[in-house]
């Protein structure tokens, strides 16, 4: 299957100064809990009344806790809702050591349907990250696969997380990349130093 799917989304960005929207920090495990701060952009500080928004919202903390928790060594970061003008919003990225760098930025789209959406979301966080995953629930994921040679020819991790049940299924997982714009990353983690006690390793 060709690229149709995703018209248009393999394109340069050109990368603008990020907003002064806040983050929210996880730092410890139980914050991940904890509901989102108010941002600094209007439109999200209004209360999400849609039920759908919550189920995903809900979804996509179950994911972090489960994820984070699973993990065999700990991050050095987990934040939500990295905001990056040009890029989206990551909805998860965690800071971590790697064989490959002191460290390895890798962000995530959780989204509860519309998996073409994800995976054009996705791909513009390749400009910053060194893994980009999209995070669906198992039906989803599994009508997705149908097109992973799509995820593999854009670099975009595939996973299917039950919610009910803690499982994360890792369909495909890509290989560690270089961003597509090193200075964006950068500037990401010149981010989270800002508005946390983290510090970048030169």
């Amino acid at each position: 299957m060709g690229l149709s799917p995703l018209s248009g989304v393999v394109r340069a960005v050109n990368l603008v100064e990020p907003n002064a929207a806040l983050l929210v920090i996880m730092s410890e495990l139980s914050n991940l809990l904890a509901p989102p701060i108010l941002l600094t952009n209007p439109r999200r500080n209004f209360s999400e009344t849609r039920t759908g928004k919550r189920t995903e919202s809900t979804f996509a903390l179950s994911f972090a806790r489960t994820f984070v928790s699973s993990m065999p060594h700990r991050p050095i970061l987990v934040a939500r809702e990295l905001s990056m003008n040009g890029y989206g919003i990551a909805d998860l990225v965690c800071v971590m050591r790697t064989p490959q760098a002191k460290q390895g930025l890798f962000a995530f789209e959780i989204k509860m349907s519309d998996w073409r959406k994800a995976l054009s979301q996705a791909y513009r966080y390749r400009y910053f990250a060194n893994k980009a995953v999209v995070i669906l629930p198992i039906s989803d994921a599994e009508r997705a696969r149908l097109f992973l040679s799509t995820f593999k020819a854009l670099g975009i991790g595939l996973w299917a997380f039950d919610k009910n049940s803690g499982h994360i299924k890792r369909i495909y997982t890509p290989r560690y990349r270089r961003p597509l714009n090193p200075a964006a990353k950068e500037k990401a983690l010149n981010m989270l130093q800002a508005k946390t006690k983290f510090q970048p390793v030169s």
